[in-house]
């Protein structure tokens, strides 16, 4: 893998890399919005159990707490630029005006959109620290205000395949994901055994349902503790039987404890 360029701030990253490897991104979720653009490849990309095949220039758009993953598919140059922002440095307009559901967007042909992505290239080579910060966030949002234009127009023309039993156990559980949610619950809930669940996630996503479900409810929760809620608080609002229960998977999980959380600047705790 070469990485071209790349730029590394406190609440943006940017970079432009090319590769040749045949592989699979571990499927992971995050607390922050990534735009991929697909120059060049064959890949296929899931987010929530949706498996999309992206065409060349492409936008890939994974919102945060989203569970996703890309998996090249041959050894075509796989180059893709990628850019990872904090919500918090986001327009709220634009996120709320994206669609839900829209996750890829074939910008094939649209110059104006393609070459926003090169131009960060460009930027990188010339300038760096906030500059090139300030420079990022301003291409993302036009490059985002983009997305709401174009999906708007394309929702019923994004091709995916999904399990129907999958699609139903996600809405579920992010339904109820206050509750002290089971594998059982859901597994009742569809109509199905436990242990055909089990293998549907692991088929799909490549996790199991009980994973699936604590990861969601400790992004959650790392998104309230960086807010201001106390630990003490935020366990009980996803549905943990007790605090040591949420200290033990918190702390397996990223690294460290709940109430170290705010003393962490960096929000961007899982890689890409």
């Amino acid at each position: 893998m070469a990485t071209i360029h790349y730029f590394r701030g406190d609440s943006v990253r940017f970079d432009y890399t090319v590769t040749k490897e045949l592989r699979e991104y571990v499927p992971h979720a995050h607390q922050v919005w990534e735009l991929i653009f697909l120059k060049t490849g064959n890949i296929s990309y899931m987010v929530n159990g949706k498996v999309y095949h992206p065409d060349e220039n492409s936008l890939i758009i994974s919102r945060p707490r989203e569970y996703h993953s890309i998996c090249v598919r041959d050894d075509k140059p796989y180059a893709r630029y990628n850019i990872q922002i904090s919500p918090d440095m986001l327009s709220r307009d634009i996120g709320e005006q994206l669609s839900d559901g829209i996750d890829v967007i074939n910008f094939d042909g649209n110059e104006m959109v393609c070459d926003l992505f090169p131009k960060l290239s460009y930027y990188r080579e010339c300038f760096e620290g906030d500059t090139m910060k300030r420079l990022t966030l301003h291409i993302s949002e036009e490059i985002l205000c983009n997305a709401v234009l174009f999906s708007k127009s394309l929702a019923s023309e994004n091709m995916y395949t999904v399990n129907p039993i999958i699609q139903q156990a996600i809405q579920y559980i992010i339904d109820n994901i206050a509750q002290p949610l089971k594998v059982d619950d859901v597994a009742k809930y569809l109509y199905v055994t436990k242990a055909h669940l089990h293998n549907l996630f692991l088929r799909h996503l490549k996790t199991t349902p009980r994973k699936f479900i604590v990861t969601k409810k400790l992004l959650l929760a790392q998104r309230d503790l960086r807010s201001g809620m106390k630990a003490t608080k935020v366990y009980a609002n996803y549905g943990f039987s007790d605090y040591s229960c949420f200290f033990r998977h918190y702390t397996k999980y990223f690294g460290h404890t709940p109430s170290a959380e705010a003393d962490i600047e960096n929000i961007f705790d899982l890689e890409i």
